[in-house]
């Protein structure tokens, strides 16, 4: 029988509401051996760790060290990242999993918490069972910027060529422009953006006025 009917897990990865199960896939693990469980052999670098004498002192039930792949008594780096349609979990540089993002709609919002879904079950010390969120970052991805190369006027069209990330398209791109370099930029609709290769692009619109400024939206 299938792990994957499984309701809990170490490192389960969810896509809205929806758990991820064993054989989906997502998980770096792979799909055998229970790859939502810390037991597994891929997570076996963390864990091994004894409790420090003071914690032992107030609480010395607390005996022996952790178990292989446990990720308890020590920090650890998370990074959650956005790129194109996927979303990726990676824990101190190891990879838990990816899953796609393409039709799921994402909050603007970030949350930061803690549940113990194994609660009342293994934990045998209420007071130790917390986490520490510290240094929490957002940053905003961008694999490559965006720069203009060359405006020229072409008969009676301006023609606008630039650089941008090589994972994007022309549908990506909108070109904007401004009778003043500190105006109000608004969507130029008329203009065309065509593909030159891998990252290179040319956006062309009719020319309006004896002076105008272009920017490049993604």
């Amino acid at each position: 029988m299938s792990s994957s009917t499984f309701l809990v897990g170490d490192t389960s990865a969810y896509v809205a509401s929806t758990l991820q199960g064993d054989l989906s896939g997502v998980y770096a693990a792979g799909t055998n051996n229970n790859p939502r469980s810390t037991g597994n052999p891929y997570y076996s670098l963390w864990g091994s760790i004894a409790a420090p004498p003071a914690q032992l002192a107030n609480f010395p039930t607390q005996t022996g060290i952790s178990q292989p792949g446990n990720m308890g008594e020590a920090w650890h780096t998370f990074v959650v990242t956005k790129a194109t349609n996927s979303v990726s979990w990676v824990i101190d540089g190891i990879p838990i999993a990816t899953v796609p993002a393409d039709s799921t709609a994402l909050s603007t919002n970030v949350f930061g918490g803690f549940e113990d879904v194994f609660a009342g079950v293994l934990s045998g010390n209420p007071p130790m069972s917390f986490v520490l969120i510290e240094n929490l970052r957002v940053e905003t991805f961008v694999s490559a910027p965006i720069i203009i190369t060359n405006i020229r006027i072409v008969g009676a069209n301006v023609e606008v060529t630039f650089s941008g990330p090589t994972t994007a398209v022309a549908g990506d791109f909108k070109l904007q422009h401004s009778a003043t370099v500190n105006g109000t930029y608004a969507d130029d609709n008329s203009a065309s953006i065509t593909s030159l290769g891998s990252g290179l692009f040319k956006a062309t619109t009719a020319q309006n006025g004896s002076a105008g400024f272009f920017r490049i939206k993604q």
